[in-house]
């Protein structure tokens, strides 16, 4: 009889052995099928975190994320560091007066909902942009385009009113002129909606819960071939310490920062760049952070003194010290010198608080010495700082150039705004100073800069400044010239102004960051900051 218990404790034993190794990580024979499917599942899925919902994805319009329009929807053309490359269309031919370009489209291709690519398509997306012109006036190529004609299936002739240098660009950029399946178009068009999203890149959406999350598969039909990352699920969630937490305990596996959406801080960027579980790539600089002051004669920063004494004031080393853990690089300029046309000589206004407080004097104000505030008329030098909240920095960002002000004598009032609203009240001008950023490359600078003359964008803000009419001629001037050299001067003549008139006070050149997994590979940067080239990714 104890014999027989032995046994049956040996053989019970023995079975919690085998039950405590099937936990493991083995994907072996000894594992279990549950435990090989899971292994199996991670190693082509990724979760990232977001800040706000996808919404709709439309990419003709402008409220869906550029990450996931990216994602789905490709054009004619893509941006590259090399320059601009084929993507739909194999290759083109561009007239000798720069007003027609003939492109000749990839063949083989086919929308996620099975109808094909050709120059029907192709005409009928650009004609379906053309359609809510007024909505795209951020974007010349629009007011330029005349016409888009079908040549034969797989050949389309774009006509323009007159040159365009940036046309290539334009086309290649997110949005709007990427392509979408006309049969998911409404009333014939796209400016009312889409039924569905169907596009021909590399991943379709899947799943979508409204302020919950994404779900996105790859497109096995895909014509540039299946990527290694098979499942993309994107999480909407808080950016600070929520957002890390979810990192570190698995719930999330890739964060993916820029200006607009930084979900961690500098600080957890560089904690986690060394633990050997992470990896963590920086870009090169791609795009400059900036605050936009007010031109209207009613803010009391359209004083051009109290617009160079706010850049006097700023310490931009200690801030890209303390703030981003030196990952940024201090900024003079609006634009780095290594954006095309940009390599220009302007004055620099390095830190100087005595600087600062002469040039506010020199416009009048008595400095209160029980306040530490300048005052004139009985009312405080006091400016409103608008930023995005939405971004894990940019609370820090203010409070650091709210003490370097309050240093200057410069009262500043902090006032975050969700980023639902953040368009409104930009565009509004509701504000003194709005930190924002260049849209970086390929925008940089000739979309970033039509965009001071879009209603949607800075138009309030910069109409009242003495060089409005001139930046006005001189940046459609620089758009349509054939001539390198003049287009060259051109810009010159733009950067000096802005400079001059202190429109921007530049802060800091900020990079793309990527964090995750160690055993993930193929990790690179898209040209632009707003897109993840998640179809070269895999484990």
């Amino acid at each position: 009889m104890k014999k027989a218990t032995c046994l049956i404790l040996a053989l019970i034993l023995s079975l919690s052995l085998v039950a405590c190794g099937t936990n493991s990580a083995s994907t072996g024979p000894s594992a279990s099928p549950e435990a090989a499917q899971t292994a199996a599942v991670k190693k082509d899925t990724l979760t990232l975190a977001i800040p706000k919902d996808i919404a709709d994805i439309n990419v003709h319009l402008y409220t869906g994320s550029m990450v996931a329009q990216g994602m789905v929807f490709e054009g004619l053309v893509q941006n590259t560091a090399e320059g601009v490359k084929p993507c739909l269309a194999e290759s083109w031919d561009v007239s000798s007066d720069g007003k027609a370009y003939t492109f000749h489209l990839k063949k083989g291709v086919t929308f996620t909902d099975g109808q094909p690519f050709n120059a029907e398509a192709v005409k009928a997306n650009i004609d379906a942009v053309q359609a809510n012109a007024e909505r795209h006036s951020w974007l010349v190529l629009c007011k330029k385009i005349v016409s888009c004609d079908v040549v034969d299936e797989y050949t389309v002739n774009l006509v323009l009113s007159e040159a365009y240098y940036p046309t290539l660009t334009e086309l290649g950029l997110t949005r709007p002129y990427r392509m979408m399946s006309p049969s998911t178009f409404i009333n014939g068009g796209t400016k009312d909606g889409v039924s569905s999203y169907s596009g021909t890149g590399a991943y379709k959406l899947d799943e979508h819960v409204t302020d919950q999350y994404a779900v996105f598969k790859a497109n096995d039909s895909y014509w540039g071939g299946v990527p290694g990352i098979k499942t993309i699920t994107m999480k909407v969630m808080p950016a600070g310490e929520t957002t890390l937490m979810a990192f570190k305990n698995g719930e999330i596996d890739f964060l993916f920062g820029t200006y607009a959406s930084g979900m961690i801080d500098a600080d957890s960027l560089v904690s986690l760049e060394n633990d050997s579980k992470y990896q963590v790539k920086f870009s090169d600089p791609c795009a400059t952070r900036f605050l936009i002051t007010n031109s209207n004669n009613e803010r009391l920063i359209s004083d051009k003194n109290i617009k160079q004494a706010v850049w006097y004031a700023i310490n931009r080393e200690e801030m890209c010290k303390a703030v981003f853990s030196g990952l940024e690089t201090p900024a003079q300029t609006v634009f780095d010198k290594t954006i095309p046309y940009c390599n220009v000589a302007l004055d620099a206004r390095n830190y100087s608080v005595d600087k600062a407080k002469s040039l506010i004097e020199a416009s009048g104000w008595k400095l209160d010495a029980k306040t530490g505030y300048y005052t004139k008329g009985g009312a405080t030098l006091s400016l409103e700082f608008v930023y995005n909240s939405s971004v894990a920095t940019n609370k820090t960002i203010g409070e650091f150039i709210q003490a370097n002000l309050k240093e200057a004598g410069i009262d500043v009032k902090l006032t975050p705004v969700e980023s639902t609203t953040v368009q409104q009240v930009r565009s509004a001008g509701s504000y003194d100073l709005y930190l924002d950023s260049s849209w970086g490359r390929p925008y940089d600078p000739q979309s970033s800069l039509t965009a001071l003359f879009a209603a949607g964008s800075y138009l309030n803000s910069v109409s009242k400044l003495s060089c409005f009419n001139d930046l006005d001629t001189w940046v459609n001037a620089a758009l349509v010239t054939t001539d390198e050299k003049e287009r060259q001067d051109y810009y010159t003549k733009i950067l000096q102004a802005l400079q001059e008139e202190c429109c921007f006070i530049p802060l800091s050149y900020s990079r793309v960051s990527i964090a995750t997994s160690a055993d993930l590979k193929g990790l690179a940067f898209s040209q632009t900051q707003y897109e993840v080239p998640f179809k070269d990714f895999s484990y």
